[in-house]
């Protein structure tokens, strides 16, 4: 399996296409360098806002079309499993493929974040620096849900773009539905999902109180959708 992770890693890497959204992230970066100056007060209460949405989307486009999209149109999946690789650990590189990539965005968006402080000489006190760390891991935790929940109609479709619009799909409708749903039958439809436990382990952490169980729960939900895309694949035996 880890020769699969090692070989889409290079793939990928050395796909131009991967690199689009990261230009256009750095392009809007230099931009903002030259506008008005930023406090913490107002980046903060953009943080969420850009944690939520704006990263999600910018991160799952590239990742996941280059994880699935270029997999299925090579159809380099289907050697591997002839090769002796079970349908699960196939399942499992492509996720780990994901968490890698997205991860390596969010460092490069945190990145570029502690440039625009250090240019606009904004010093964060270690509380603050805590509260923006883990608002990147709580998005973090986030896209890695969004991604393993589209994969399941990737695996169920085996056509990556109904995947990518699921997710993107998700990424815009799910919290404002969940957050609704909740408030008018006062059940936790949202706190519930792997969204909300990521936002609880978020409160939880800033608050300086316990928040591992939240962050167990998105790996609960992580291991439900490998679950999901794993039936579904197996059951598409005949097909491959």
């Amino acid at each position: 399996m880890r020769h699969l992770i090692r070989a889409d890693l290079r793939r990928i890497l050395a796909k131009p296409g991967f690199y689009i959204c990261p230009v256009l992230l750095f392009a809007m970066f230099i931009y903002g360098l030259f506008k008005e100056p930023i406090e913490y007060d107002s980046y903060f209460a953009s943080l969420d806002l850009q944690s939520a949405f704006i990263n999600p989307i910018f991160v799952l486009v590239p990742v996941f079309t280059c994880v699935y999209g270029d997999e299925i149109k090579s159809g380099t999946m289907i050697p591997a499993i002839g090769r002796g690789l079970s349908r699960t650990k196939v399942i499992l590189a492509k996720f780990i493929d994901t968490l890698v990539l997205s991860l390596a965005f969010c460092l490069f968006l945190l990145l570029m974040d502690q440039i625009t402080f250090d240019r606009f000489s904004v010093v964060l006190t270690r509380v603050q620096t805590l509260r923006v760390l883990s608002a990147y891991a709580a998005s973090w935790l986030q896209i890695l849900g969004f991604c393993a929940f589209s994969a399941i109609f990737v695996y169920l479709t085996w056509n990556p773009s109904v995947g990518l619009v699921a997710g993107l799909i998700s990424i815009v409708f799910s919290k404002m539905i969940l957050d609704w749903l909740q408030s008018r039958s006062h059940l936790p439809f949202y706190d519930a999902t792997f969204l909300g436990q990521a936002d609880q382990a978020r409160r939880q952490f800033d608050a300086g109180n316990t928040w591992v169980h939240h962050v167990l729960f998105v790996l609960l939900w992580y291991a439900l959708f490998l679950a999901v895309s794993a039936l579904i694949f197996t059951k598409k035996e005949m097909e491959l």
